[in-house]
């Protein structure tokens, strides 16, 4: 849910400060579908690359690491898997998806006049 919101804080920042970008775009004939699907394409791979840095770093971390918890005698120890990395890759899609949708239809329902202020 954290990164959820990171991810949306981004977007809706990155997008409130491109707003003229994306109004000029639309002058030129971009649909506001278009522009909407712009802005859910970016924030789906800006996620998908932070997700894959952050698998690559946990894994590497499980691989290297030796990491295992121990209690009451009973030890359990973290392995990496390539379930592990697609289920990481799924769910940074799926929260970069989630996060730009609010700020894809707010700007693709903007007036295009206000935007060019």
């Amino acid at each position: 849910l954290l990164v959820l919101a990171m991810v949306g804080t981004t977007t809706l920042m990155a997008v409130q400060d491109r707003t003229r970008e994306f109004a000029v775009l639309q002058t030129l004939g971009c649909t506001p579908r278009l522009v909407f699907v712009l802005i859910l394409f970016e924030s789906t791979v800006l996620s998908l690359v932070g997700g894959a840095l952050g698998a690559g770093a946990a894994l590497l971390t499980l691989t290297y690491g030796k990491l295992a918890i121990g209690t009451e005698g009973v030890l359990v120890s973290f392995q990496p898997s390539a379930t592990l990395a697609l289920t990481a890759a799924i769910v940074a899609a799926a929260s970069g998806l989630c996060a730009g949708v609010s700020p894809a239809w707010t700007v693709s329902r903007a007036e295009i006049v206000s935007g060019l202020r």
